[in-house]
């Protein structure tokens, strides 16, 4: 099975407002590297540590890059908030 592409439910939502999907931008490498499945997007440089490094375009991709692949290949939005919410959020007996 083919990993998850842009057109993937979790991305396809959110890239869905117009003004998001210019911030939003895939990681295509170079030349052919395992990375290039993993649905990775680009961080961009930032000017500022201050500001520039809590801008929606620079934490957006940080943070959708340290997913693991099991939330990110989510079959629909709602396995997607399900698997997010347990990532994120480990129950105490374990």
């Amino acid at each position: 099975m083919p990993g998850p592409t842009l057109s993937s439910p979790p991305i396809k939502y959110f890239l869905a407002l117009l003004y998001l999907r210019n911030l939003i931008i895939p990681y295509v490498p170079p030349c052919p590297l395992r990375s290039q499945q993993e649905d990775l997007l680009v961080i961009p440089k930032t000017r500022t540590k201050s500001l520039g490094n809590r801008a929606f375009s620079y934490r957006t991709p940080l943070l959708w890059n340290k997913l693991p692949e099991t939330v990110k290949d989510a079959e629909s939005l709602e396995m997607f908030k399900s698997q997010l919410k347990t990532y994120l959020f480990p129950s105490q007996s374990e």
